[in-house]
């Protein structure tokens, strides 16, 4: 992506179980029951890679979809400083992107928003999904 490429699924399995392994690890390491991560599964084969790598090893995982307007993500873009994600690639993102739609541990954030309230959403439904699960 820093050569402004996009990357095919080929490049991106090896990055997704670069993922998983490194999440395995803090898992079997930590006391803590949950580790955040931040990635573009835009795929939905992508989360589910993710999901039955994750299921195997007993570790729940959770998607949230970050929901944002084009137009606020192009303005976005055009703020940041000295990131390999530049303007050109945004098309390319949005071509791959496969919004989830009723998939299993996955949510959607309205994420056009202020980022302390995206923040505090997604903070909210994972309370609400952790107290769900020690319910059932």
């Amino acid at each position: 992506m820093e050569s402004k490429i996009p990357l095919e699924d080929s490049d991106r399995y090896p990055w997704l179980q670069a993922i998983i392994d490194k999440v395995i690890t803090l898992a079997n390491a930590k006391d803590s029951p949950s580790i955040s991560l931040s990635c573009s599964a835009l795929k939905i084969d992508y989360r589910n890679f993710l999901r039955k790598n994750f299921i195997e090893k007993n570790i729940i995982a959770w998607f949230v979809y970050l929901k944002v307007n084009k137009q606020i993500l192009k303005e976005r873009l055009q703020q940041r400083q000295n990131h390999f994600m530049k303007m050109d690639m945004l098309e390319s993102q949005f071509k791959d992107l496969e919004e989830p739609n009723n998939e299993e541990n996955t949510f959607t954030v309205e994420a056009d928003k202020n980022i302390d309230l995206v923040k505090k959403t997604i903070t909210e439904n994972m309370n609400m999904q952790r107290m769900t699960s020690a319910v059932n």
